[in-house]
């Protein structure tokens, strides 16, 4: 079956469906409004038109997304400032955070984001054992509270031990 609108006027549709979808709009209210067929005839021009595009490096990606955030902002200081006039002190707070949330996330896009570090205190309780005899002897209490828990669970311990006497300039 032969296409019903020319060429041009196809691929302007596929723009404009592809436009509507990235505002959000569902596949069956592009296709009533701009006269498709089905969802999958909305669908399948959409996808047609993105092979269409030309790859996006990151920069060019960034530079696109940083020129909507500064849109949005523009858009969003105009409508404070109106309702400032109009007194809606309620408007102006949730303008007021809205840019506060577009003017952070545009920081983190072109890296001046730095997230804030809290000092936080550390206490720090370090035990020095000055002599090996100590080392020994705290060994010598972990293999026994290992065997006696090997023990209660019936199961035998086997410990291969070599006793080794240490120069008296060590256990000082």
């Amino acid at each position: 079956m032969p296409p019903d609108r020319a060429r041009t006027d196809s691929r302007a549709r596929a723009e404009a469906a592809f436009k509507l979808q990235c505002r959000g709009r569902t596949l069956q209210e592009i296709a009533d409004e701009l006269g498709f067929r089905s969802r999958s005839s909305v669908l399948t021009a959409i996808r047609r038109h993105t092979l269409r595009m030309p790859p996006e490096d990151l920069e060019t990606k960034r530079t696109y997304t940083a020129g909507a955030y500064r849109q949005v902002t523009k858009t969003l200081f105009e409508s404070l400032e109106a309702a400032q006039t109009a007194g809606d002190h309620t408007a102006v707070a949730t303008l007021g955070r809205a840019i506060g949330e577009i003017q952070e996330k545009h920081a983190k896009l072109i890296g001046l984001h730095v997230p804030v570090v809290q000092q936080q205190e550390v206490d720090v309780k370090v035990e020095v054992r000055t002599s090996a005899t100590a080392v020994i002897e705290n060994a010598e209490q972990e293999l026994l509270a290992i065997a006696a828990g090997h023990r209660d669970a019936g199961m035998l311990p086997v410990l291969d031990v070599d006793a080794v006497e240490l120069p008296a300039e060590v256990t000082r």
